[in-house]
């Protein structure tokens, strides 16, 4: 399989700017099979619905020769809702394949990347995820091109309908999951585990719930050891990353070779970092951030 040849799903929605950077991104690929996600304008916005229109005309406007498939939706049901679906529509059509929001640009070495590992773990049940977003400040973890996590990051990623299957049915059984203390499992920090089962009882988010998924099934993840898809979508046009973030833009670097580790065991070194970095919020800025909230609201 070519690195044009794995289907491709996208996901704009009121952001021309973003969704263009990101046509341009894929050009440089190619790829043969675009399937493409979208929400409609919440009601009484006009100009949302100006943009929301603007937005899926760059995103089927596609120079290079492909099939493209559309799901566009005329009223807006949602992020999680629409999300949900749209993956469930695109593993309706396809065995596996890369998901991009509209944010998410990605170095062409990640469709090489995508291309080899999805070919070579399709039957390695274990393995559920292959991202493309690198948290870690240049530290390297295992011996090959990347290692294996508990952690899913969802900017620029890829799966297979076998692992994607599998989420309505962990969703409804989260009670369970839950009343068990399953998430003993996982080889986690104490504050760790608290902080996911709080969150995951309180939010329906879907990426969240598609992480504790791979987590139900006992699955695993596989994160490259340097970045390649960037976010640039941190402003406030966003839905969640509207705060200022070391995690926006973060530079792509080209992967010029891929080495397979020689251990699949999970780095959980790398997994404390990333959540002491990226998901954990302290206190002391838990109060400032609330500060800011009301301060805004009253001005």
């Amino acid at each position: 399989m070519t690195p044009a040849d794995v289907p491709v799903l996208l996901i704009p929605f009121r952001r021309p700017d973003k969704i263009k950077r990101l046509i341009e991104a894929l050009a440089l690929v190619q790829p043969k099979h675009i399937y493409i996600l979208g929400d409609g304008p919440r009601p009484d916005n006009p100009k949302e619905a100006v943009l929301v229109a603007e937005a899926r005309r760059i995103a089927t406007d596609i120079s290079w020769p492909c099939t493209i498939h559309t799901h566009f939706k005329e009223t807006n049901v949602g992020l999680t809702p629409n999300v949900v679906e749209g993956i469930d529509w695109f593993f309706s059509q396809v065995e596996m394949g890369i998901i991009f929001e509209d944010d998410c640009i990605p170095d062409p070495s990640f469709f090489t990347f995508c291309a080899e590992l999805l070919e070579r773990y399709k039957d390695d049940t274990r393995i559920m995820h292959i991202s493309g977003n690198n948290f870690q400040n240049g530290v390297t973890h295992g011996d090959g091109s990347y290692y294996f996590s508990h952690y899913s990051h969802n900017w620029g990623w890829a799966t297979w309908r076998r692992a994607w299957n599998h989420y309505h049915t962990a969703v409804a059984h989260f009670a369970e999951y839950d009343r068990t203390g399953r998430i003993n499992e996982l080889p986690l920090s104490s504050r760790a585990k608290k902080f996911w089962m709080k969150l995951l009882r309180n939010t329906a988010i879907w990426d969240s719930r598609w992480l504790y998924t791979i987590w139900y099934m006992r699955g695993v993840c596989i994160l490259p050891n340097q970045n390649l898809v960037s976010n640039i979508g941190f402003d406030a046009e966003a839905t969640h990353t509207t705060e200022i973030s070391a995690l926006a833009n973060i530079e792509n670097k080209p992967l010029t070779k891929i080495i397979h580790p020689s251990s699949t065991s999970i780095a959980t070194a790398a997994d404390e970092h990333t959540f002491q970095t990226f998901f954990y919020v302290p206190l002391w800025k838990r109060v400032t951030l609330k500060t800011r909230a009301i301060i805004k609201k009253i001005l």
